[in-house]
This record gives structure tokens, C-alpha cells and sequence, in this order.
């Protein structure tokens, strides 16, 4: 093989991530040779599970949808998926208390209209360019019933501020986009999410990829298609010599602040039988909504039960402040919020309530999801770069979801293949 023919089959991807793992998987199966560079000691990214005397655990991600590409991807790494639990069918909105329809009888009105339209007279529900998700849920629906539905949903989804994230950029796959060849619900490996990870890296080191740690580079040219599967700021690091104004535009893209507590309480305590629970967007809530462990996935938890509280996002005014929190301070707002949650926690003080915790773990994410915003919707569309083996990847780019992002590796190896004009 010549040295050209030998570049032609060479792929570099920055960041071991779940992005550029499972980017690599289908590069390997393309049959490229493929490094990856990571400039951390670890793969995985975000995915971490960890064992406490109480269960498992979850950094990020408890699971994700599944889907035929997921599937597919399971059975030949030999990793074993998980259903849900019969209970994790029930879902909440939180409306005067909880409710898993919360629309109230004036509304159902408004909501016969917009089905009616979605029928049709599918064109004119089309989201506007710049517009936001309430300006077009109040326009579409109603205010309240946007509120308690389409905001509480995507707030929860993509952790933003209802008043400016994008109708467009969210709603692209709602109105004719690509749609994920979803099957049953959502999924996880049996020992967490990191055997996902490990499954993957046992997979691609068999197949003779090569990963390099503690790798942080810039590129002043690049011979070889790369593949940045990593946060758009960094991603702006890596390419400020060689792509400029690329690298401008991706530095300017916004991440939201995340805190999760996960709470381990009493065997004996209270606790809603759910998915979870999520809250309606308010100036005052930092609390997003909550996940309860115990009814998802079977043997994550043991003579306890577990819920996971997501904080921030959108919702954050001042983020210095909030990642400031105190762990005291952080389990204060979730114990107000789970007040409302169950009745007979209503009219019971804090210090009542605590009694029951048994352990609390807090995770602090400065950027842990980027800000779908009317911003980002505007961004995107000048988000590309003359230089063509400069790939981008990540859950910045229109798609959020590790199926998604799942769904992205394997376009990104067929744009490849063609690129190099592989048989």
C-alpha cells in the first residue's frame, strides 16, 4: 500500500467520548484505521457509574432510547441491555401537584385546534426562524397549556430557558426531519452506563484502534479527515490556527450549568412510583425535576430508595452563585421540592425530612449541555469549515441524546467513506 493509499484509510478523531467511541466503532466497521485522542486519562466523557453501599449510580446519563442502531451495536460489542421497569412507564408534570395529563377541561379546546392543524394543515404549525419555544407554544396552543406541556417537557429534555430556546432548531425532527428508529422505551447495561463505555473500548483496542491520553493538540494543518467529537470550546482550542473563524463561532456557543443530587433515602420512606417528575419553568425554581432510580432500571438500588434531582440549566441567573451551592444548601431545595411532591410531606419541616437521607452525592457540571437557544439556531447556519477534513461532532450540533448522537457516528463514517472514495 502506498503512503497515499495509507493516509486515504488513516482517521484521527479528538475526544473518547460516547461521540467518539461509537464515531470510531463505525469508522472500524467501515474498515478505516482509526486514532483516537483524548485529553483526559479515561475514556467516556460525561458516563460514569459508580457503586455505593446503597447501589448504583450514574454521573450523567442513567440510559438512553433505544433504538435498531443501538441494538445492532450492543450485539456486536457483546453488551447485554436492560429494559425499564413496568412502574417507569408513569411520568408527571407538576401542576398544583402532580399529574400525568395536566391539561385542565378550558384547555382541551385550544389542543383540538392545534391537532387539528397538525392533520391538516401541517405548513401553517411550522415553527418561525429565531422563534422562541414559548412564543410559539402560546402561539400554537395556549400559554398555559404550553406551559404545563411543551415547556415542562423540553425544559427537562434540554435543560433551557422555555423564553429563548430555539421552536426551530428543537422542533426540526417534530415537522419532517429524520426520525430515530426508536423501539421500546430506554435502556441501560445491566452494571451502568460505563459498562457501556468499557464494552466499547474492549470492542475498538480488538479491532487495532489506537488511543492516546493526556492529549490536548491544535492544529496548524491537518492530512487526515479528524473527527472533533468534542464540546464546541474545545473543539474552538483545537482549530484557532488552522480554522480562525470557525473556531470563533464555536467558542461563541453557550453551555448550561448543571447540579444533580442524587439522594439515597429510608427503604421505608415515601416516594412516588414514576419515572419522574418533572417541574414547570418558573423565576424561582432552580429544581428542573427529578428521576426516581428505584422504579427505572431492576437492581440499581439496595434497601434504600433512590432519586436523582437535576438542578440549573437555563434557570440559572447567575451560574457563579449556583455552582457555589453548598451540598447542605442544594439538599435543602430538593427537600422543598419533593415536599410537594408527596402529601404527607406537605406540612412537615425540613429537619423532619431529613431524617429520612440516608446519603446524598452531588455532581456539579459547569457546561453540561449547550444552550439550544434562538442563538445556537442562528449559529448553526454559519457552522462549517472550507478546510473538508475538518469533521464536527457533538450535541451541539441540532441533535441532543446519546441515540442521536449514536445516529450522527454512523452518518459521519458514511460521509467519510464517500469523501475518500472508499468501495
Amino acid at each position: 500500500m502506498s503512503s497515499q493509499e495509507s493516509l486515504r484509510k488513516k482517521i484521527r478523531i479528538i475526544g473518547a467520548g460516547f461521540s467518539g467511541l461509537t464515531c470510531a466503532y463505525y469508522l472500524v466497521k467501515a474498515g478505516f484505521e482509526v486514532e483516537i485522542y483524548e485529553k483526559s486519562e479515561r475514556v467516556g466523557g460525561l458516563l460514569q457509574s459508580f457503586k455505593t453501599p446503597y447501589g448504583m449510580l450514574e454521573y450523567a446519563a442513567n440510559g438512553l432510547l433505544n433504538s435498531e442502531a443501538l441494538e445492532t451495536m450492543a450485539s456486536d460489542i457483546g453488551l447485554s441491555l436492560n429494559f425499564t421497569l413496568e412502574e417507569a412507564r408513569v411520568r408527571y408534570i407538576y401542576r398544583n401537584g402532580i399529574k400525568r395529563f395536566p391539561i385542565r377541561a378550558v384547555e382541551f379546546f385550544a389542543l383540538s385546534i392545534f391537532l387539528f392543524k397538525m392533520i391538516f394543515m401541517r405548513k401553517s404549525i411550522l415553527p418561525k426562524n429565531s422563534e422562541s419555544i414559548r412564543s410559539w407554544g402560546s402561539r400554537m396552543l395556549s400559554p398555559s397549556l404550553s406551559l404545563y406541556t411543551l415547556e415542562t417537557a423540553l425544559q427537562g429534555i434540554y435543560a433551557g430557558d422555555p423564553v429563548k430556546m430555539s421552536a426551530s432548531l428543537i422542533l426540526k425532527n417534530f415537522f419532517g426531519g429524520p426520525r430515530t428508529k426508536v423501539k421500546r422505551g430506554s435502556v441501560a447495561p445491566q452494571a451502568g452506563m460505563s459498562e457501556l463505555v468499557e464494552k466499547l473500548q474492549q470492542y475498538l483496542l480488538k479491532n487495532g484502534v489506537q488511543v492516546f491520553y493526556k492529549q490536548e493538540l491544535q492544529f496548524k494543518e491537518l492530512q487526515v479527515p479528524t473527527v472533533f467529537a468534542i464540546p464546541a470550546y474545545e473543539a474552538a482550542k483545537c482549530l484557532e490556527v488552522l480554522d480562525p473563524h470557525l473556531a470563533q463561532t464555536l467558542a461563541r456557543i453557550e453551555y448550561l450549568p448543571v447540579i444533580s443530587a442524587q439522594v439515597f433515602f429510608s427503604e421505608s420512606s415515601e416516594s412516588l412510583k414514576a419515572f419522574g417528575c418533572l417541574f414547570p419553568p418558573e423565576n424561582s425554581n432552580l429544581v428542573l425535576g427529578v428521576l426516581f432510580n428505584h422504579c427505572i432500571f431492576a437492581g440499581r438500588v439496595k434497601n434504600a430508595k433512590s432519586e436523582k434531582w437535576i438542578l440549573g440549566g437555563g434557570a440559572v441567573q447567575n451560574r457563579k452563585e449556583f455552582l457555589a451551592l453548598s451540598d447542605h444548601e442544594i439538599l435543602n431545595l430538593v427537600l422543598e421540592r419533593r415536599r410537594l411532591l408527596i402529601k404527607e410531606f406537605k406540612d412537615k419541616p425540613l429537619s423532619e425530612l431529613i431524617k429520612a437521607v440516608l446519603d446524598v452525592k452531588i455532581s456539579r457540571i459547569e457546561r453540561a449541555f449547550p444552550n439550544y437557544s434562538v442563538e445556537l439556531e442562528s449559529t448553526l447556519r454559519g457552522l462549517k469549515s472550507e478546510n473538508k477534513n475538518v469533521l464536527l461532532h457533538g450535541n451541539y450540533l441540532g441533535e441532543l441524546g446519546l441515540t442521536k448522537l449514536l445516529e450522527r457516528s454512523a452518518r459521519i463514517a458514511k460521509q467519510i467513506k464517500l469523501l475518500n472514495g472508499a468501495s
